[in-house]
């Protein structure tokens, strides 16, 4: 089903719907993942260099040691803080929590355009940016292996229908030859996919594995890059239309 053309067909009142969900679901993505608002910082060691030197000092400070001469004849003893980096979990569950949420996002925006073409894709459309959105909702809320099974195998299910209406359309004159591929389309399809991969990842660790969203401050760079730079793309994508 096509995501590429926003503005055949559309009316005035289905640009206003689609920007209105827009605007509220970029809001929304920062409010939902804001720094104190969502998780719980996990309890940790250093995650880099400078954690480490920073922790080193204050441990020196708090056992008498710093500024000890070298040369003294009983050493000072002190713990040394243990360097810990972020696992797997800590950048995955993240990335999959606002790939969904951005997945959503596009899902609702081309659904106003949809419903004209045809209100079988519009209702489509909406009930994708609903699950995707509840999905989201809880892995934050009821993290566990059973929600990440039901977000990867309900992703893996749109992107391969995507695929089909890409390739080989669909059945029964619904999309009688394939769509072609556009900005929406691609944008979409990653977020999904690295909801897809991500999950798996999680999955084939093991049972031990954390799934819970850790608190803002315990996000590494890459996952806050991700969380900006989806913001950043669903905000180009609807100030530029992105058509075809």
């Amino acid at each position: 089903m096509p995501m590429n053309g926003l503005s055949v067909g559309a009316s005035p009142l289905a640009h206003g719907v689609h920007y209105g969900v827009l605007v509220l679901g970029l809001l929304g993505l920062l409010a939902v993942l804001g720094p104190q608002w969502v998780g719980t910082p996990r309890s940790r060691g250093p995650r880099d260099e400078h954690e480490y030197r920073v922790a080193d000092l204050q441990a020196r400070i708090a056992s008498g040691s710093l500024g000890t001469s070298l040369g003294t004849s009983t050493p000072v003893r002190h713990r040394t803080p243990t360097y810990y980096a972020p696992d797997l979990s800590t950048v995955l569950v993240p990335l999959l929590v606002v790939s969904s949420t951005a997945a959503a996002g596009v899902h609702a925006a081309v659904a106003p355009a949809h419903f004209r073409e045809l209100p079988l894709f519009g209702t489509f459309f909406t009930l994708c940016a609903l699950a995707q959105v509840i999905w989201s909702t809880a892995a934050v809320l009821v993290p566990g292996r059973n929600v990440l099974v039901v977000g990867v195998v309900g992703n893996a299910a749109v992107l391969l229908l995507w695929l089909a209406t890409r390739t080989i359309g669909l059945p029964f004159g619904l999309l009688p030859s394939p769509e072609a591929v556009g900005p929406w389309d691609l944008c979409c399809a990653t977020w999904e996919a690295v909801v897809v991969v991500g999950g798996l990842v999680l999955l084939r660790r093991g049972a031990d594995t954390p799934m819970t969203l850790p608190g803002y401050d315990d996000w590494p760079s890459s996952a806050r890059l991700w969380l900006l730079g989806s913001v950043i793309v669903l905000g180009a994508l609807t100030a530029s239309g992105a058509h075809g």
